[in-house]
């Protein structure tokens, strides 16, 4: 099986200036126990707000942005801009890349898994199966070419035999909560922070004492939180 071309991505990114991944050998799925191709969406805030959604293939990434991140209901379909490969390390990868530097911005892992190939046409189509920690189902996509672009894509949710009605489903925006304390006055003990897609507003209504000075109710206790909490916490007045 040939290996995927990781010279584009080499070219656009410094090691001495970036965090993400550089190309490696690597291993093989069978070496990494994983019997199925991996899949990743990756929630990038940068320039534009846009999700990246990835596929193993043949040792490497192949990877779409979605401006509107990936359909959720079946028979949505959103842009999916062909971009270059990335190396299978990326995978894994969350962080900040520094201003200055190529896709500058935060860098979250949205959702991961593994999925199955259901079909590849000539033409590259692929239709896959997630067996994601949110994404789970029927994805197809499409080298549409839209306008006249071979890089503009489109990515469908396929509706599957059998399956039942739902409530749609939407995207929210992604909160730093405290697990063990419902505010940080009452806090005594580790600080354990989880994900949280409450609406701002709610956390916002509750200020915590070591943030107040800088950010209503966003107190993230990671470098990749505090960056993405910098961008979308909404400034307390000062007493």
């Amino acid at each position: 099986m040939a290996k995927r071309d990781l010279t584009e991505y080499r070219r656009k990114r410094d090691p001495a200036r970036t965090s993400e991944p550089m190309p490696t050998t690597g291993r093989s799925r069978a070496q990494r126990g994983k019997p199925r191709p991996v899949f990743v969406v990756q929630r990038h805030d940068a320039r534009r707000l846009h999700y990246d959604f990835r596929l193993e293939r043949d040792g490497a990434l192949a990877s779409w942005a979605v401006p509107k991140g990936v359909p959720l209901e079946p028979g949505e379909q959103h842009l999916a801009v062909h971009v270059e490969d990335h190396p299978l390390s990326y995978a894994t990868f969350e962080g900040e890349i520094p201003a200055g530097n190529y896709g500058a911005g935060t860098v979250e892992i949205w959702d991961h898994g593994t999925y199955e190939l259901v079909e590849e046409k000539p033409n590259g189509g692929l239709t896959v199966l997630l067996h994601g920690e949110r994404l789970n189902g029927l994805w197809t996509l499409v080298p549409a070419k839209l306008g006249g672009n071979p890089k503009n894509w489109l990515i469908v949710k396929k509706k599957e035999e059998g399956a039942t009605e739902r409530k749609p489903r939407t995207y929210r925006p992604m909160l730093a909560t405290l697990q063990t304390a419902t505010t940080l006055e009452s806090f005594s003990g580790p600080r354990t922070w989880t994900w949280s897609s409450r609406a701002h507003r709610q956390a916002a209504s509750t200020p915590s004492t070591p943030c107040r000075e800088r950010f209503a109710g966003c107190a993230p206790l990671s470098r990749v939180s505090a960056a993405w909490c910098s961008r979308r916490c909404t400034p307390a007045r000062r007493s």
